[in-house]
């Protein structure tokens, strides 16, 4: 014990080994996911702030087939993201350490570790797709198998936003019993520019991998619109503090330009038009109430399949549990245009969840 504590060993806390990479995946069709973390159905499209302008995503809408009656695998993060890997519904999850995650599914009561169910992941790869995946809040990269390349990056949180050093730590803990995650005496907390330097940190690695023709199968979980709110619309820097509800209009304009950014970088390299692209949420704002006194337990669903150019309304309910299959069905050339994705989410919406 005085030897561990004396020498740090993170092991455990390693990715794993990156799969292979599978040569000439260029014939196959690019699936790019993008899950904007807490983004809110209502807010966005329906009780939208006037004072709030969405250029990109409405740009966006314009050649999509947009669902109007989309709801998530589950009400948080912990258990949505497993759904939706999954493609089954998670009941709830429970941690087993560094490397595991165990999940209860919707109708088993029993608790099985997720680095052992299979996942969207070993799908993509046994199509012959190299896989990429960029995780915010779980650990994925050392809990999954089946991916080319993965990264990821911790929620932002009083105990990992003090620093990196010895010297940096140090006054920043004294600092921390002046503030909390969201709200600081200081204007801005610390943990507004761990989720600064995150988000930065991820849209870099975004950029870079959603134009690599050799990744079939990329997914982005970005820990935006979800507190804490760093950016300041007004200005389009990250120096928004103490604006831990209102706030949420300001992420809602940095997923906006974050959504044109993603897209002019693809324009710029030629793969816009020939990748299908999917923009969706784990939940929607789960302190609405707070904000407007209403909620709404739908979450954006906006699908622009290769090579579409006008927007198509897709009105009936359905879980985005399905998505992973739905996905699944572009890869293998089932599902090419807005036409065959409604018929294939007409066929599925209705069937029994977890089948």
């Amino acid at each position: 014990p005085i030897w561990k504590a004396a020498h740090y060993d993170a092991t455990a806390y390693r990715n794993k080994p990156a799969a292979p990479r599978i040569a000439g995946t260029g014939k196959l069709p690019r699936v790019l996911w993008v899950i904007a973390d807490e983004w809110d159905y209502r807010l966005t499209f329906v009780d939208r702030d006037p004072s709030l302008m969405l250029p990109e995503i409405d740009r966006f809408c314009d050649t999509s087939l947009s669902a109007g009656n989309a709801f998530p695998p589950g009400p948080e993060t912990p258990v949505s993201i497993p759904g939706y890997y999954s493609g089954k519904p998670v009941n709830y999850v429970a941690h087993g350490g560094p490397r595991e995650l165990n999940v209860v599914y919707h109708g088993d009561p029993r608790k099985v570790p997720w680095s052992a169910q299979p996942s969207v992941f070993d799908a993509a790869r046994a199509l012959g797709a190299n896989t990429a995946l960029l995780e915010w809040y779980h650990p994925t990269c050392r809990v999954l198998n089946s991916l080319t390349y993965c990264e990821w990056w911790p929620m932002a949180m009083q105990h990992n936003s003090m620093g990196d050093g010895f010297w940096q730590i140090l006054p920043n803990q004294t600092r921390s019993l002046f503030e909390t995650n969201l709200l600081s005496l200081f204007g801005r907390s610390l943990t507004l520019d761990q989720q600064t330097g995150v988000y930065l940190a991820m849209m870099r690695e975004a950029e870079k991998v959603s134009v690599d023709r050799e990744f079939a199968f990329t997914l982005v979980h970005l820990p935006i619109p979800h507190a804490p709110h760093a950016y300041n619309r007004k200005t389009g820097t990250f120096t928004l503090g103490n604006s831990p509800i209102r706030g949420y209009l300001d992420s809602l304009a940095l997923l906006d330009r974050s959504v044109g950014e993603l897209r002019r970088t693809m324009e710029n390299s030629g793969v816009w038009d020939s990748t299908t692209v999917l923009f969706t949420s784990d939940h929607p704002y789960r302190d609405a109430e707070q904000f407007d006194g209403k909620s709404d337990p739908r979450i954006p669903y906006v699908l622009k399949l290769a090579g579409q150019n006008k927007a198509v309304a897709y009105t009936q309910q359905f879980n985005t549990v399905l998505t992973a299959d739905l996905l699944l069905a572009v890869l293998r050339g089932e599902i090419a245009d807005p036409a065959s994705a409604t018929a294939w989410l007409d066929r599925n919406r209705t069937r029994p969840l977890g089948n």
